[in-house]
């Protein structure tokens, strides 16, 4: 039961961040944001759960879609 709570306080927490960002995470568009997750969601089922890929490639996704955008320099 404690699991269950905890799984959902997270992805509502993680929810929250991509949909309604604060902060510098507000100046980037939610197609990005959520590719980023996708990304970082595929990665990790392809790996089986390596939670480090997964982390990266979303990670890497996302700064690639903003420097595309032109965002950072």
């Amino acid at each position: 039961w404690v699991y269950c709570v905890a799984y959902a306080l997270i992805a509502g927490l993680i929810t929250l961040i991509i949909v309604v960002p604060s902060g510098p995470l507000a100046q980037t568009g939610l197609a990005e944001r959520l590719l980023a997750c996708a990304a970082a969601l595929i990665a990790y089922r392809l790996t089986r759960g390596n939670m480090l890929i997964g982390l990266l490639s979303g990670v890497i996704f996302f700064m690639v879609a903003i420097f595309v955008r032109g965002l950072i320099l």
